[in-house]
């Protein structure tokens, strides 16, 4: 229905609701070569919309942006890798459709209950959930790129059992 490229992994991209401003930008400094490999799924929030879809676009990336939905079921379903943030319901609807979860928590002065949530969802359910910090990938962007090939080779591993 999204008219996606069947032979390419599919990445779902979440950054809540008012859509993460971090993720948003960050993608946008991943080689497009890698990008170009998947099929992207982008919940953006309303304030980068036009931007991402237009990133997108002018890369040739099979993508699917938008800023708010009621129901995300039909793109947990359509996705094999999930990337978003550590709000708890977010991290609750991937386990519940059973994806693998790269977390990037929200961390900020005032909380890092973001950051207690991705450590222990990583800790109780480590075949599906694994997580960085968004420091670390301001300091290590390659941190990123390790970890995403790391999870679409799990990805593989897991279709062949």
């Amino acid at each position: 229905a999204l008219g996606f490229d069947q032979t390419k992994k599919t990445i779902f991209i979440l950054g809540g609701s008012q859509g993460s401003e971090f993720l948003n930008n960050f993608i946008q400094t991943m080689p497009i070569s890698l990008l170009q490999m998947f099929n992207i799924i982008h919940q953006t929030g309303s304030a980068h919309i036009d931007q991402c879809k237009e990133f997108y676009k002018k890369h040739h990336i099979v993508h699917f942006v938008f800023d708010y939905q009621d129901n995300l079921a039909p793109f947990y379903v359509a996705t094999d890798l999930v990337i978003c943030r550590a709000g708890a319901g977010t991290l609750f609807e991937t386990l519940f459709f059973k994806k693998q979860c790269l977390v990037i928590p929200l961390e900020t002065a005032l909380t890092d209950h973001q950051l207690d949530n991705a450590q222990a969802f990583a800790k109780e359910h480590s075949e599906l959930f694994s997580f960085l910090r968004q420091k670390d990938l301001v300091k290590d962007p390659d941190r990123f790129i390790k970890a995403l090939k790391k999870q679409v080779a799990n990805l593989t591993v897991n279709e062949k059992n």
